[in-house]
């Protein structure tokens, strides 16, 4: 028996890395004493929870994790743990609340002048309306008395960009595919190469070039087996990044090819059953398996081979028989043009996806 789940996000998240915008600041340290700033943020979309079939469990607002610079900008070394606070929703920010706080540097290591460190904080709940975050840093209370600790341009605000965490699928000896949905429809690209300081080539959507959409599909071919590669995404015009760097994959080596087909397939409609074309759906066999991924066409159809899905680690084939469960997610942006998500899942054994299409029928909370 296949299991059937659904899911249906009204307004897009933003869960792809981004780093712009800051408050004003002028880096002129204390007379004496230690003086921090937040130099620089950047954010992620923290790790979801799954159900028992491995797929996402969706919760109101964006959990997202923070990387922070924190720079000291004054004359004595700061020892002691500090906190950083931060604004969670548009309202937050207008009123100059701010209502999460954080204990950071709990083993106490020490900045000297000049120095700067980097922390993280994980699981922070965003609504999913904000637009910016404020940050701020504030004194700890252990070893400078407090009118030494009146912390001097100590805000940040980080601009967060309306575009969905990205996948990395269908990795092999010289191709891998990155995808992801966006609030707005727009063109896309990704700019790659095999150093993070020169990424001099270009990989498009996989409809071309000028395709506009609210879900972006790219494929980047031609690659070196057992290589790695530094990408960074190109969404409507703005720049994405993993904080600071590009992001970063590595091919597996070349397999031996004498593996037999193994075709699953379907079709997507839209509730009122007209074609539901680029959809992406994802396949998973375990979490210890590859995620393999294809588009639909124009006519919503899709068809893809998982005989030669790999594990994990891209090294080798990954074991697998007809009895074995295999998760089947198909994603759809812009539902009406709103720049929503609709998603439906189906988690089946494999005999029972390769021995018939998959129709699958999106509409909301179904």
């Amino acid at each position: 028996m296949k299991t059937k789940f659904s899911f249906f996000v009204f307004t897009i998240v933003a869960l792809v890395i981004a780093v712009i915008g800051s408050t004003a600041c002028e880096y002129i340290g204390r007379a004496d004493g230690p003086d921090l700033i937040i130099e620089a943020v950047c954010y992620s979309y923290a790790p979801g929870i799954a159900d028992k079939y491995g797929m996402p469990i969706s919760f109101p607002g964006m959990m997202l994790d923070f990387t922070i610079c924190v720079r000291n900008i004054g004359n004595v070394a700061i020892t002691d743990s500090f906190y950083i606070s931060n604004t969670s929703s548009n309202e937050d920010l207008e009123r100059n609340y701010y209502s999460h706080m954080r204990t950071v540097n709990h083993d106490k290591q020490r900045i000297e002048p000049g120095e700067a460190l980097e922390v993280t904080i994980i699981d922070n709940n965003i609504d999913e309306d904000a637009e910016r975050v404020r940050f701020m840093v504030n004194p700890g209370y252990e070893e400078f008395p407090l009118e030494e600790r009146n912390y001097r341009n100590n805000s940040y605000e980080l601009e967060l960009v309306p575009v969905l965490h990205h996948s990395v699928t269908n990795v092999f000896d010289n191709t891998f595919t990155i995808s992801w949905f966006s609030r707005h429809a727009e063109k896309c690209r990704i700019n790659y190469g095999t150093s993070a300081d020169s990424l001099d080539n270009t990989a498009y959507d996989i409809r071309g070039k000028s395709t506009k959409d609210y879900a972006h599909y790219v494929s980047v071919t031609g690659l070196i087996a057992s290589n790695t590669y530094y990408y960074e995404i190109v969404s409507g015009g703005v720049t994405y990044r993993n904080c600071f760097v590009p992001y970063e994959v590595s091919t597996g080596p070349t397999l031996a090819s004498d593996i037999q087909d193994e075709i699953i397939h379907g079709t997507l409609f839209w509730g009122d059953y007209t074609a539901a074309e680029g959809a992406i759906i994802y396949v998973n066999i375990s979490a210890a398996s590859q995620e393999l991924s294809v588009l639909s066409d124009n006519g919503g159809t899709w068809s893809l081979n998982i005989a030669p899905t790999r594990t994990a680690d891209y090294q080798g084939y990954y074991a697998h028989s007809d009895s074995d469960n295999i998760l089947i997610l198909a994603s759809l942006g812009g539902w009406r043009d709103l720049g929503s998500i609709m998603s439906k899942g189906y988690c089946m054994p494999i005999a029972e996806a390769k021995a018939a299409p998959l129709d699958i029928i999106l509409t909301p909370g179904s």
